[in-house]
């Protein structure tokens, strides 16, 4: 998008930008042939940006320092690979200098991840000391971020040693959850094997769910009738070929033999 010509120096308009927070000498000459570009203008970036750093206000290792304390405080956390791709990639550094400020072996690293995780499971912990179970989606998403973030495999391995994923494991404190859950499969014409497995997977435990189910057979019978017909019509099975599918289909769907037997009456 155009924009208008600056009606200020470019050293002025670079020391607006400064005043708000660190730039490298290297984002802040792109910075500027980005606006002289959009506005039709010409500018001498290296010479702008040599006199700042001459007088102090463009200065790299500062640069370096303050990205480095903002992103390792509680907002904005990055690990040592992600400060990296930044300072290289953005800011244009030197790897000498990256590698002057950032050590990836630092322990600092190692206890900064793990300071994240237990931020992030406080609802979970109980005594720091001992290894909390947590809940397994919610370990194997924190894992991601930290990776996201660039810490090492060692550091994200020595961050959650202190965790255990496990199941979470629902108990029915609400019953009509249970039920609703249970008649909303039914009606979409799954047996109880299916229900079961389903449910579990969902961190209901298995008695609960089996307590819920205890229907006559003719519930189950008439259910798989239903499954039957809305997949292949009310015609009977032309043929063995043809009733083999159609049983192979209930069985899929969660219903024991027996069920797919009667529905055929």
């Amino acid at each position: 998008m155009k924009q208008k010509p600056l009606k200020i120096s470019w050293r002025a308009w670079c020391l607006d930008r400064l005043a708000k927070r660190d730039y490298s000498a290297h984002e802040m000459r792109q910075m500027m042939e980005r606006r002289a570009s959009a506005s039709d203008q010409e500018v001498d970036a290296d010479s702008v940006v040599e006199k700042l750093v001459q007088n102090g206000f463009v200065d790299d290792e500062r640069y370096v320092e303050n990205q480095i304390a903002m992103h390792t405080g509680t907002f904005g956390l990055k690990g040592p690979r992600e400060l990296e791709k930044k300072f290289r990639i953005k800011g244009g550094i030197t790897t000498e200098l990256i590698s002057r400020y950032i050590d990836p072996e630092d322990q600092k690293w190692y206890e900064l991840a793990r300071a994240y995780c237990f931020r992030e499971f406080s609802a979970e912990v109980t005594t720091p000391d001992s290894t909390t179970e947590v809940p397994i989606k919610k370990y194997h998403n924190l894992k991601t971020r930290l990776y996201q973030k660039g810490f090492t495999r060692s550091q994200i391995d020595f961050a959650l040693e202190s965790f255990k994923p496990v199941k979470e494991v629902r108990s029915v404190e609400d019953p009509g959850v249970l039920e609703r859950l249970i008649e909303k499969r039914m009606s979409d014409g799954r047996g109880p094997y299916d229900i079961v497995q389903y449910l579990k997977q969902k961190g209901f435990q298995e008695a609960d769910v089996r307590e819920y189910l205890q229907f006559p057979d003719e519930v189950w019978v008439e259910s798989a009738a239903r499954a039957r017909q809305k997949r292949f019509g009310s015609d009977k099975p032309k043929n063995a070929k043809e009733k083999r599918k159609q049983i192979d289909f209930l069985k899929r769907r969660g219903f024991n033999f027996e069920h797919i037997n009667q529905s055929f009456d």
